[in-house]
Order: structure tokens, then C-alpha cells, then sequence
């Protein structure tokens, strides 16, 4: 019984997700990764929100009740009957009523087993996706046979990304840079790679004496390249999480100086790691 009412409420949340987006039209960007993700759609908040309105996934609302749960209203986390009742109500509410709703909605796409994410893209079709790393993950992850199958299932939100749209994908991981082939929309690659379209580079953990204090590192494009401070947090993680939510900023039109601006004030989420810093990956 319970697994019935679960389904049924999955339908009416995926029904009323779908017509939100139709009505209010937001542009979504779609960020999945094997490591990652919730540190980049943070950072790319924190680079969109001087310039548009915006609504990020709170969370690890990125499964077949999050995601259109982030679409129907800022919520933080999930809750028992009550709760699906307020926000069934408001889903419908809105539909009727005009409200004041974000021009930009950054979403998390998680697929813990093959298929999820076909699921999650008849939710929402994104704008624009991004893809963090897939990364040296155990051999035998349950549901997937390695690596290959992991980037495999990721790739379907590049694949779902047409003519005109774009994707930001993290040229340092082969398996990310592959899914270049996938898409017809247009590519920005980011990493401390010299081919990188986004270049890290000059990067450095500070610390004064004893005390870490951030990190530092600079921003490149062909003909261009801006300073970044990071306070709070030592590793190449952030300097990732940061230059791809640059390109997502490049790409919606703000300069590199007012990203590098933003990016100051980023502070990520705590006791998040990155795959390429020798880390195994548990949320994919």
C-alpha cells in the first residue's frame, strides 16, 4: 500500500512539475556528476544570483520526489503526509494563480541505477547541463559495472541538450570529456588542462602560519583571466565546483570580473569532496 501511494504521488508531483515549467518557463540548468554536484550548484547559485532571480536545489533533493519538488517551491527537505498535502495544494495553487517565480532553476540529476535519469529528463529537460566527474569509482558500484556504465547513464542529460543549448563539461576527467560527442549543443570545457576552454590555474592552498585560511587561483579564458579567493576550505575541490559555475555564468552573459566577485562570497558545502583528489565517490 505504502509503495502504491508513493508511485501516486510520484505521477501528481512529475504532472504538476511538468506544467509549473510550461507555465512559468524558467531556464534550467541540470547539473549530475559522480562526485560534486551539490558544491557546483552552489557555486553556480552563488555566480547567477546578482543577476537573475534563481532557486537552487536545497539538499539532496535530486531523486524522483526531489526534483520536482525543487520545481514546486523552495523547500529544504521532504516530509511525511502532511507535508505532501501542503505541497500538492500549493503545486495546484500556483497553476491558478499567478506567483513571483525564478527566471533560472539550478537542478540536481542523481541516478543512483541505470534508467534514473531517463526518468528525471521527462521531468525536466534542462537548458543547459553540466557534469562534474565521474571519477575512479569502485569497480563493482552497486547497480552499475564500473565506471563506463556510470558515465554512460550521466551522459543521457548531455544527450538531451540540443541546437542552441549548451553544456559545461570538466575536461581534467576522460570519461566527462568524452561526452563531448554527445550533444549538438554548444561545449565549454573547464579543468586545470591547458586545451580547457576555462583554465584553473596559478592555484594555491593559503594558510597564515599554521591556520589554513582558502584557497586561490586564477581564471583563464583565451584573452582573459581573473584572481580568485576562496575562504574556508583547502583542496582543488572548490577550484573545480568555481570554474564551472564560471562557465555557466560566461555562458548566461556576466563578465568574468563580477563572476570572480560572486565567487568570493562562495562557500560550498561542507565535507564535500572531488573525485580527481583521490577520494571514493559514494553519491552518485
Amino acid at each position: 500500500m505504502k509503495e502504491y501511494l508513493i508511485k501516486k504521488l510520484q505521477s501528481i508531483l512529475k504532472v504538476l512539475a511538468r506544467l509549473t515549467i510550461k507555465r512559468y518557463r524558467p531556464f534550467i540548468i541540470g547539473v549530475t556528476g559522480s562526485a560534486g554536484k551539490t558544491s557546483t550548484k552552489s557555486a553556480i547559485y552563488s555566480v547567477l544570483k546578482s543577476a537573475f532571480t534563481v532557486r537552487m536545489g536545497k539538499g539532496n533533493l535530486n531523486n524522483e520526489l526531489g526534483l520536482p519538488l525543487v520545481i514546486l517551491g523552495d523547500y529544504k527537505t521532504s516530509g511525511g503526509f502532511s507535508f505532501w498535502l501542503k505541497v500538492l495544494f500549493l503545486g495546484f495553487f500556483g497553476l491558478v494563480w499567478s506567483k513571483n517565480y525564478p527566471e533560472i532553476l539550478v537542478l540536481e540529476y542523481g541516478a543512483d541505477k541505470p534508467g534514473d535519469m531517463d526518468y528525471l529528463l521527462t521531468v525536466a529537460k534542462p537548458d543547459l547541463a553540466v557534469v562534474t566527474a565521474v571519477g575512479d569509482i569502485p569497480v563493482h558500484v552497486e547497480f552499475y559495472q564500473g565506471p563506463e556504465g556510470v558515465a554512460k547513464e550521466k551522459g543521457k542529460l548531455v544527450k538531451a541538450i540540443g541546437l542552441g543549448g549548451n553544456v559545461v563539461l570538466n575536461l581534467d576527467d576522460p570519461f566527462v570529456a568524452d561526452m563531448k560527442d554527445l550533444t549538438k549543443g554548444n561545449v565549454m570545457t573547464y579543468g586545470f588542462s591547458a586545451m580547457a576552454d576555462l583554465r584553473i590555474s596559478s592555484f594555491m592552498n593559503r594558510s597564515e602560519g599554521d591556520v589554513p585560511l582558502g584557497i586561490s587561483f586564477k581564471l583563464e579564458t583565451g584573452d582573459n583571466f581573473v584572481p580568485v579567493k576562496i575562504d574556508g576550505s583547502l583542496g582543488k575541490a572548490k577550484a573545480y565546483s568555481a570554474a564551472a559555475a564560471a562557465a555557466v555564468g560566461l555562458i548566461k552573459g556576466i563578465n568574468l570580473v563580477k563572476i570572480s566577485e560572486a565567487l568570493s562570497q562562495y562557500q560550498g558545502e561542507p565535507g564535500r569532496c572531488h573525485p580527481l583528489e583521490g577520494v571514493k565517490n559514494t553519491n552518485l
